[in-house]
């Protein structure tokens, strides 16, 4: 189950549960292995309290007065199981997979078993230790410096560190029953208050030269106080949005993903300044919310040691995801019980999502003090939870101790090089192509250079001594010589790397400043992490297994970054141990993050998103590049990808299927849907208006839109089809797909408009470009979207929309007589109303008002042999109708002639060309045939030529010939002669401007929906919308089949420096090697070409 995000009120943390029955018999002063009432006790050296730290002083014994707090800490239960569990939560494969526990569950399964309290409970009750509470694993003891002395055969001494700090130390490892001495007991804490984690943050340069802004930015807009501060005369330092725009943050909070409903825990042994927190959201426009759980009395005053590194934790983690919610759980740092318990307070609330760290300790230290062998079941714990922990890699680069104890030995720190932690290494980002191992000693790696600065001046990474490498790492680096006691196999740290080498702004103790180490790494890794899993159908929990699977499957580039320069060897006593190299290193792990590539598969959008099985399709949205991307719960098969898109097949399927993403990392929750196209035959319908803008009162009639206002800027109108009467007609509930003419009326700038299915992104596709203040018409084929619906979206200005529909396309309704499939020609002029062009309408314009009657079946005289629509047996015919010319601004309309073949008397109720006057405009006209194959034209105003040219016909079902069914998809651009540095986008015809004379050939087939020419059932013709754009002079268009001579006909006319649509039905060649594709001719000057796809016919 995953967990949602809990917003929690400060509010100290009590961990008493149980109080455990006291036993009547007090233990004293046995030394190791002396036997007693009740059996032996020992020593046992798991349990031994450690030395001073070298240059400590003894101030004395601790006063017997002296309250100590210990914590016994048991191990779970049940440890194989546990395992088989943890094993199981991050398998893909598993039913398990990533089925979180609740901490209660958690607990209930895995907690220390009775037997082990019940021991634990008899000894220290036994020896005398009466005030004792259990606490998840651990038996929680205060008492007395005499008491515990005399319980645990130990006095206690007190230091003073170099630093400064006093503490105390046991002088004796604890007496145990020996019952308890075989690993029943994991830790005793409390034994040894002069280890303490160190806050990894250390001061940090510019960059000279400046920071350039990055690609991808999250949108901050920091105050000018901010920008001061990071702008200094000897270069630049960053703010904390540049930094996360320079590892791609923003593309996922460009995308939603912004950590909303997410929770991050700040693991803190000091307090922050709420001034100073508010301060900096002030600054940066953040509404995070952050709330503070303190923990065993809490971190302390404010000012304190560590109020700046708890200040920049919450600052980095507000920045890059601020959408989440931050709780700082703030606890004591002067021993190591109140380590423990900040741990246990975070975990056991199970609060946080994502947890991030950026105090550590090195290992020899944490195995002395009882923090390597207590702080494991937490995270562990942690890992079955769902809960990603993220820690800061360290300061002292491959010598862990060296800040600490000034050893420049091979260490590494902790919590880091726990096994169920994802740990962040350092690196100095320059630029994001120059990224580099942090290491402020590479040009004079020596001791005095690491000293100068205070030890904190590299990446910490390489290799643990005490914890085993995990099964999910590869192994790259292996101890020789004398071995550890975790063998030659041990875990590698870091895991993945980020800027700690420049300096990053934040406000920290009551002004703005400048820092940097792998305390700034944690938290931004953190927010990444809370902002993906906004995206993503569960929490990451543990995140290496899936970095580890990513980085195998070849993420370099998209999701990764490697950084393959410098090494981490502060002192230069390690011979450059560890080196950056290709691949996994022990100086920056995996690389640094590249956000995109990180997220869960997120399916955007589609283009097309409708088309047959086989297609190639390009999917688009975030993590892409090693996604398993499914149809239905098909799996298609990936041709290319990158984090942000990817190229697939289409499997088989059918119907409107989601499509979505899954991938080592996870689901995402964003999918898209595909439709699968159907076989459909046409229908007409007598034209009616369906959606008008303007309001009833201006136009007199309402429709389904008269309510609307003009369409805005951006702005997309839906309205539905299917369903709706107008005059006894309407569209029904089962066509795919709907003819309709479509006006723009009086727009206050140029534009374009797109048609598209309802539910479907806007596609990279126009249907009419139209200047302002103007009226224009062009026919649109558009497959239904959701509920039978169909969205107009306008570019620039506010514009009126008219559409009126024609008919539609829906499922055939026949077996072996099936009406309305189509039968494709190849252009043929059967009218033009101009002197001595040689057809029947030749010498005849149009006066207003005037109707004229043209029968479209036979062959104009000259061309006797011609291929055209038959004298029976079609329904309705293709037209391409062009105004010419005419005297006055008007309307032309086309209808079917009548009874006994006369055209109507009166006014159309419709129109589908406007045209100014003096000017030569063309759009498509889908009519039903009269009784003689007889359509009339009619002209509104002035004196008008016209002239029709033929495409195809679709026939009444009694045809003998084979007709083709269309296969609608949502409008997919196939072909742009513009280049691609213009567009900003590549298709089969980029940079193939057409000059005077010229001809383009345009593949159809096979690209982008249409099936291949070369299979069993190929396209015959193609709709297509066609735009002329900016051309040199006044010209036209013609799109014909590739393998046959320039018809005389035309399918655009434009004027010079115009963009003019016009949708074309184009017949494909069938034979020879330009099968499937078409020609489009340009008369005069230099043009270019844009063709948008609406669908294809097929047999």
């Amino acid at each position: 189950m995953r967990k949602g995000a809990i917003t929690m009120t400060g509010g100290p943390v009590g961990r008493g549960v149980a109080v455990l029955v006291a036993v009547a018999c007090v233990l004293i002063g046995f030394g190791a292995g002396v036997s007693a009432a009740g059996g032996s006790w020992v020593r046992p050296e798991h349990l031994a309290p450690g030395a001073a730290p070298p240059g400590a002083s003894v101030l004395g014994p601790l006063p017997a007065s002296q309250t100590i707090d210990l914590r016994v800490v048991l191990p779970p239960s049940n440890q194989g199981a546990l395992q088989a569990l943890l094993q199981d939560l991050y398998n893909p494969q598993s039913p398990l997979f990533h089925d979180w526990l609740s901490s209660a569950e958690f607990l209930a399964d895995f907690g220390p078993s009775p037997a082990s309290v019940s021991a634990v409970d008899s000894w220290l009750h036994g020896a005398g230790l009466m005030s004792t509470s259990l606490a998840g694993f651990a038996v929680d003891i205060s008492a007395s410096e005499q008491d515990v002395a005399t319980a645990l055969g130990t006095s206690f001494e007190r230091y003073r560190a170099r630093s400064g700090a006093d503490g105390y130390l046991a002088q004796q490892t604890p007496l145990v029953p020996e019952s308890l001495a075989g690993g029943q007991i994991s830790a005793i804490l409390g034994l040894n208050t002069l280890t303490q984690f160190v806050p990894l943050s250390t001061p940090a340069p510019a960059v000279s030269g400046g920071i350039s802004p990055q690609p991808e930015a999250d949108g901050l807009t920091p105050c000018a106080a901010a920008v001061r501060a990071a702008t200094t005369p000897s270069g630049d330092y960053y703010t904390l949005d540049e930094l996360g725009a320079a590892y791609g943050i923003g593309t996922l909070l460009v995308d939603g993903q912004n950590g909303h409903g997410e929770t991050i825990g700040l693991y803190e042994l000091a307090s922050h300044s709420v001034t100073d927190v508010e301060t900096y959201e002030s600054c940066f426009g953040l509404t995070d919310s952050v709330s503070t759980v303190p923990v065993d009395g809490g971190g302390g005053a404010v000012g304190g040691g560590g109020t700046a590194e708890a200040d920049l934790d919450i600052e980095q983690a507000a920045t890059q995801a601020p959408g989440a919610s931050i709780i700082s759980y703030e606890g004591p740092n002067d021993t190591d019980t109140g380590a423990y318990d900040t741990w246990y307070a975070i975990v056991h609330a199970d609060a946080a999502q994502v947890i991030s760290t950026s105090w550590g300790e090195c290992e020899p230290l944490a195995s002395e003090d009882g923090d390597l062998s207590s702080f494991p079941t937490l995270f562990e714990e942690a890992a079955a939870q769902g809960q990603t922990v993220v820690a800061a890699a360290g300061d002292s680069g491959s010598e862990g101790c060296f800040a600490q104890n000034g050893s420049t030995s091979l260490e590494v720190d902790y919590p880091a090089s726990d096994e169920d932690v994802t740990t962040v290494g350092g690196t100095e980002l320059f630029s994001p192509s120059d990224e580099v191992t942090w290491n402020f000693c590479q040009t004079d790696e020596s001791l005095p250079c690491a000293v100068d600065d205070g030890g904190m001046a590299a990446g910490g990474g390489g290799m643990s001594i005490y914890i085993q490498r995990p099964n999910w790492q590869p192994g790259v680096l292996e101890w020789t010589g004398s071995l550890p006691p975790c063998g030659p196999s041990c875990r590698e740290v870091p895991d993945i790397s980020a800027n700690a080498g420049v300096g990053m702004v934040v406000y920290a103790d009551g002004s703005w400043a400048a820092g940097g180490g792998t305390s700034f790494a944690a938290p931004l890794v953190a927010g990444l992490v809370a902002d993906r899993n906004d995206g993503c159908t569960t929490s990451s929990g543990l995140w290496t297994p899936a970095l580890y699977g990513l980085a195998a499957e070849g993420a370099y580039g998209t999701a990764l970054t490697d950084v393959t320069s410098g090494n981490n060897d502060m002192t230069g006593s390690n011979g450059g141990e560890y080196p950056a190299t290709s691949g996994y290193d022990g100086a920056t792990g995996l690389g640094s993050p590249r956000a995109a590539g990180l997220s869960c598969p997120e399916i955007t959008s589609i283009q097309p998103s409708m088309g047959l099985p086989g297609t190639e399709v390009t999917v688009f949205g975030l993590g892409l590049e090693h996604a398993t991307i499914s149809f239905g719960g098909t799996p298609a098969q990936v041709v290319s990808a990158n984090a942000t898109q990817a190229t697939v097949v289409v499997p088989a399927g059918s119907g409107t299927v989601p499509v979505d993403g899954s991938s080592v990392l996870g689901s995402g929750i964003q999918s898209s849907s595909f439709t699968y196209p159907t076989a459909t035959a046409y229908t007409a319908l007598q034209p009616f208006r369906i959606c008008d803008t303007r309001s009833s009162a201006v136009t007199g009639y309402s429709t389904e839109c008269s309510s609307d206002d003009p369409l805005g800027q951006g702005q997309t109108m839906t309205f539905p089809v299917t369903g709706v009467t107008v005059d006894s007609e309407s569209v029904p509930s089962d066509a795919q797909s709907v003819v309709l003419n479509v006006t723009a009326i009086s727009g206050t700038a140029g534009t374009f408009l797109t048609v598209y299915p309802a539910g479907s992104a806007v596609p990279t596709a126009s249907n009419l470009n139209v200047d302002a203040a103007s009226n224009q018409a062009n026919l649109v084929v558009v497959a239904l979207g959701t509920d039978g619906q169909v969205s107009i979206y306008n570019s620039l200005g506010s514009i009126n929309i008219a559409v009126d529909v024609q008919g539609y396309f829906a499922g055939p309704s026949g077996s072996s007589s099936i009406p309305g499939l189509f039968h494709p020609i190849s252009p043929l002029r059967i009218c033009d109303s101009r002197s001595g062009t040689g057809t029947a309408c030749s010498g005849s314009p149009l006066g207003p008002g005037q109707w004229t009657k043209v029968v479209v079946s036979g062959c104009p005289s000259g061309d006797p042999t011609c291929t055209s629509v038959p004298t029976t047996d079609a329904a309705a015919v293709a037209l391409n109708l062009t105004a010419v010319s005419g005297t006055s601004l008007t309307y032309m309309a086309v209808e079917p002639a009548g009874v006994g073949g006369t055209c109507p008397s009166g006014t159309p109720q419709f129109s589908n060309v406007n045209v100014n006057p003096q000017t030569n405009l063309p759009n498509r006209v889908i009519v039903p045939l009269g009784p003689d194959q007889g359509v009339c034209v009619y002209n509104s105003l002035g004196t008008i030529n016209f002239i029709l040219d033929v495409n195809g016909w679709f026939g009444t079902g009694s045809e003998s010939s084979q007709g083709a069914e269309f296969y609608a998809i949502s409008p997919t651009r196939i072909c742009d002669t513009r280049s691609v540095a213009s567009v900003g986008y590549s298709t089969e015809c980029s940079g193939d401007t057409l000059g005077p004379g010229g001809t383009l050939r345009i593949p159809v087939a096979g690209v982008d929906g249409p099936p291949p020419a070369g299979g069993s059932s190929p396209p015959v013709a193609v709709i297509a919308n066609v735009t002329a754009v900016s051309g040199s002079a006044f010209t036209y268009f013609t799109l014909y089949p590739a393998n046959v001579a320039l018809p005389n006909a035309s399918d655009l006319n434009v004027s010079p420096q115009q963009n003019t649509p016009n949708l074309c039905i184009v017949q494909l060649a069938s034979t020879g090697s330009s099968a499937g594709e078409m020609d489009l001719f340009n008369d005069l000057g230099s043009i270019n070409a844009i063709v948008d796809v609406a669908g294809w016919f097929q047999p």
